[in-house]
C-alpha cells in the first residue's frame, strides 16, 4: 500500500506584549479542556509569518499590534492509537500598539486577560510554558 505523503500544517502564535503584561486567551479543545494560550492561527499560503501574526491577533482579540518578530518554533510530534499528527508551531512577539482585548471566536475561547510574567496561570498547554519560559524578559515587557 502506497503511503499518503502529508505535510505539517504551520501555526503562528504571538505572544503580545504590554508594558510588564502578556494577553493570553483562555481556550477550548475539542474534548472539552481548557487552558491558557497566545492568539494565532494558520499560515496560509504566500503569507509572511508578521502578516500572519498580525491577522491572526486582530481576528481572534480585535487589538493592534506592531514591532512583530520571529521568538521561538516548535516541531510538533504526536503518536497515538488511532492517529498521528505533525505540526509546526511559530512563534512571533510583537509589542501592543492599540485597542482593548475582546474574544471574538466564541467557539474556541472563553476570555481574554493580561497577565504579569510574574503571575500566568497555572494552566498552559506544554508549549506555551515552554515559550514563555524561554522569553526571560523580552525587549518589550518593561
Amino acid at each position: 500500500m502506497k503511503a499518503k505523503f502529508m505535510t505539517p500544517r504551520v501555526g503562528i502564535g504571538v505572544l503580545v506584549c504590554k508594558d510588564d503584561s502578556i494577553l493570553l486567551g483562555q481556550r477550548k479543545t475539542y474534548d472539552g479542556k481548557e487552558f491558557w494560550s497566545v492568539p494565532g492561527g494558520h499560515l496560509d499560503r504566500m503569507e509572511t509569518f508578521e502578516s500572519c501574526g498580525k491577522k491572526e491577533v486582530r481576528r481572534e482579540t480585535g487589538l493592534d499590534v506592531n514591532e512583530i518578530e520571529f521568538f521561538y518554533a516548535t516541531n510538533n510530534l504526536s503518536q497515538g492509537e488511532k492517529r498521528s499528527t505533525h505540526s509546526v508551531s511559530i512563534f512571533m512577539i510583537a509589542k501592543y500598539e492599540s485597542g482593548e482585548p475582546v474574544v471574538l471566536n466564541t467557539e474556541k475561547c472563553l476570555e481574554r486577560k493580561w497577565f504579569k510574567r510574574s503571575d500566568l496561570p497555572k494552566d498552559m498547554s506544554v508549549w506555551m510554558k515552554q515559550m514563555v519560559d524561554k522569553a526571560e524578559k523580552p525587549r518589550f515587557l518593561k
